[in-house]
């Protein structure tokens, strides 16, 4: 999710989610990551955070970084 949208911010966007069970990984991006510590973030229930400009290869290693680690904790569930 982008941080700055037209209704709401990426991080109300992500509490709201995880708040109604959602479980799949978010990825905040944003092009001004100002006031946005990695407790908020964490707290917040963001995965990972991109600042813009990123490239595709960082993009796709992000995801992969946060399916990967979503992927091992449902293994240690087990």
């Amino acid at each position: 999710t982008d941080q700055v949208m037209p209704e709401k911010s990426g991080l109300q966007l992500a509490i709201e989610l995880r708040d109604s069970g959602f479980k799949s990984p978010i990825i905040l991006l944003t092009g001004d990551g100002i006031g946005l510590s990695d407790e908020i973030i964490r707290r917040s229930g963001i995965d990972a955070f991109l600042s813009k400009p990123f490239s595709a290869f960082e993009l796709s290693q992000s995801v992969h970084r946060v399916l990967h680690r979503k992927s091992q904790a449902v293994e240690q569930v087990r």
